[in-house]
């Protein structure tokens, strides 16, 4: 499997599990690559925003790059962990569901459209 990149942008250095959310954004990155093979990039924005005192809210943003789709997804708020959690669980559950548009006709509609041609000409 070839590696694609996948950058993290404003991770905290002194934030508690900071390896933690890189290795769990890596698997589900992994995963992804199985039901999309061709992932591009993967890009992971982490916002700190201070709210007042001394507690910080997070916001942070996925940007998936693949040929077809460029996917965002973003979530806030004031635990780092919970909220990549939650993001993670977004970001499988909606990319991994089977899409129910095809790409190109299949067969059988296109032999069952000929016939109807043929048909209605005679």
């Amino acid at each position: 499997m070839v590696e694609m990149p996948l950058y993290i942008i404003g991770m905290p250095k002194n934030e508690f599990g900071a390896e933690l959310i890189r290795t769990k954004f890596l698997g589900i990155i992994k995963r992804l690559c199985k039901v999309y093979s061709k992932i591009e990039e993967a890009r992971i924005t982490i916002k700190r925003q201070r709210t007042g005192g001394k507690k910080h809210s997070y916001e942070v943003s996925v940007l998936i790059i693949s040929p077809k789709k460029t996917h965002t997804y973003r979530e806030v708020g004031w635990d780092l962990s919970n909220v990549c959690e939650k993001l993670g669980q977004k970001l499988l559950r909606t990319l991994t569901k089977h899409d129910n548009r095809r790409l190109k006709t299949s067969i059988r509609k296109i032999k069952m459209l000929e016939e109807i041609e043929t048909n209605s000409q005679s």
